[in-house]
């Protein structure tokens, strides 16, 4: 299944953009990681401000059938 992770910084309250990154998880365990250091935003291309992390968002990608995402030991570094 395809599933999304959506970063928000303070600036998004006013700029509405973001960094994200999708991924495909399988029936195995993964990490995944975005580096999110100075990585410039969706729509405006300002560099996203790490310090500054407001909202973590992890979201589905329509999945055809029902799906359970396990999420563990989630980290801001």
């Amino acid at each position: 299944v395809r599933f999304g992770i959506r970063l928000d910084d303070f600036h998004t309250l006013h700029d509405h953009d973001w960094i994200d990154q999708g991924y495909w998880a399988t029936g195995r365990w993964r990490t995944v990681s975005i580096e999110f250091a100075d990585r410039p935003t969706r729509w405006t291309g300002r560099p996203f401000d790490a310090t500054e992390v407001d909202v973590l968002v992890v979201f589905l990608a329509t999945p055809a059938d029902s799906v359970t995402l396990e999420i563990d030991d989630v980290r801001l570094r």
